[in-house]
């Protein structure tokens, strides 16, 4: 089944009990030929060689887990496991076999410049599923590429693996190296760390510590799920206690780098 990812060209493979295997083509879901319906106890024999404890672990406690895994023939993925109907079942999503550049990306010259930033706060904004990670890794391996420095990601999942070039980059993942974005975010404040990526920002505490790394004088990628930078600077100010909002503001104002929004 995996090896027909590769063989269709799809971006994703869904597993639910009742129905064949469905891969996504050219953005269109179609069962894959000659298929067999998945059973339930297919999907209760593959899933263990999938996960560990840590995983394992969160999918009893809520029911729903997200997670890389590489399989044996080399490809990636990111695979959410949940339940419906009583049965689990399985979204996964290939990711790249390497970091795109931002040039195969065909990133506007204007959002290539945020991978050359000296220090503030870059936020790429998008709506689900509009490439923002891949966006983000890119930005990440141009430095590695071209700087001497040092560069911590902070990701649930960890999707893209990098390979150290001129760089020392070290990638924490929620749930398994650290226990949430606004805690990972605080430790580099305390550490020699030139560069932060943080796949997502979605709370006040999470806002708050990624501004103070900006504030700090580092560089800070950010990713946010909003259909519009308005709605994105709307989310981050009223997260906040109205007595508070006026500073929020000034401070996004002195550490903002840019914004992009993206969509595919």
């Amino acid at each position: 089944i995996i090896a027909s990812v590769d063989e269709y060209r799809a971006s994703a493979l869904h597993l639910s009990v009742g129905n064949p295997p469905m891969l996504r083509v050219q953005g269109k879901l179609v069962a894959m030929p000659d298929a067999p319906i998945v059973a339930p106890s297919f999907l209760e024999s593959v899933i263990p060689s999938w996960v560990d404890d840590v995983v394992s672990e969160r999918l009893k406690r809520e029911r729903h887990a997200t997670f890389a895994f590489t399989f044996p023939n080399g490809k990636r993925f990111k695979i959410s496991l949940f339940y419906q109907q009583g049965n689990v079942s399985a979204s996964l999503n290939l990711l790249p076999d390497r970091v795109p550049n931002m040039q195969e990306l065909r990133l506007p010259v204007a959002a290539q410049q945020f991978a050359q930033v000296d220090s503030g706060f870059v936020l790429i904004c998008g709506p689900f599923g509009s490439g923002r990670t891949t966006t983000m890794a890119s930005f990440v391996e141009e430095r590695n590429m071209t700087r001497q420095q040092h560069i911590v990601t902070i990701e649930d999942p960890t999707e893209f693996i990098f390979q150290d070039k001129q760089c020392v980059i070290e990638q924490r993942e929620v749930g398994r190296d650290v226990a949430a974005i606004a805690e990972a975010l605080h430790f580099t404040l305390d550490e020699d760390v030139d560069v932060v990526a943080v796949a997502s920002l979605e709370s006040r505490d999470e806002f708050r510590a990624a501004l103070d790394v900006a504030i700090a004088g580092k560089v800070l990628y950010g990713s946010m799920n909003a259909s519009t930078i308005g709605v994105a600077l709307s989310m981050m100010t009223h997260s906040f206690e109205e007595n508070e909002q006026e500073r929020i503001r000034a401070e996004l104002a002195n550490a903002l780098v840019g914004f992009m929004n993206q969509r595919l």
